[in-house]
């Protein structure tokens, strides 16, 4: 049986069909995840991402110009949400310095993602995934983290595999 289009999905979930939106986020939650993951290196604010992507593809549906690039549209949707928790995680670090250097504090409590941190694996995994570039994360990620092939990597990025190729090896270098 034939799985149906992002485009049918999308058309359906307009006129109020919720199962077929369900469809389209089961279809890209990994790829949303991994973008995310790529931006951020954390995998509890690289969930956050993703499911915020989604909610406001859901609120936005309205909005896409092209159906058929539903994925590559969610995905950057998810790479926003993923540069904006980035932000107010920086800007809250800050106002957590300020705060510690008025009241004399000689230690500044450990960051929330130290604290979020659930295992070894997932610290030497973040540790690795912020030695990467930004762009050559996002790739690593999508093609490691969620085994999407060069072509589907290149389509949610829109860059040409041979970009994608040259972010994989750089990524693996700096690893």
């Amino acid at each position: 049986m034939n799985e149906p289009t992002d485009a049918s999905l999308v058309s359906d979930a307009l006129t109020g069909d919720a199962e077929a939106f369900c469809t389209l986020v089961r279809r890209y939650q990994d790829h949303a995840y991994g973008v995310a993951l790529g931006v951020l290196a954390d995998f509890d604010g690289a969930l956050d991402a993703a499911q915020e992507a989604f909610l406001c593809a859901f609120c936005d549906l309205t909005k896409l110009k092209d159906p058929d690039r539903f994925g590559a549209w969610v995905c950057g949707i998810a790479r926003n949400s993923a540069y904006e928790i980035r932000r107010d995680r920086q800007r809250q670090k800050s106002l957590a310095q300020r705060v510690a250097e008025r009241r004399d504090v000689t230690e500044v409590a450990a960051s929330v993602d130290a604290v979020a941190a659930k295992s070894e694996e997932h610290r030497r995994v973040r540790s690795a995934l912020l030695r990467i570039h930004d762009k050559d994360r996002e790739a690593m990620t999508l093609y490691y983290a969620d085994g999407l092939s060069y072509a589907e990597i290149s389509g949610t990025l829109s860059v040409s595999v041979g970009t994608l190729k040259g972010r994989l090896q750089r990524g693996r270098a700096a690893v």
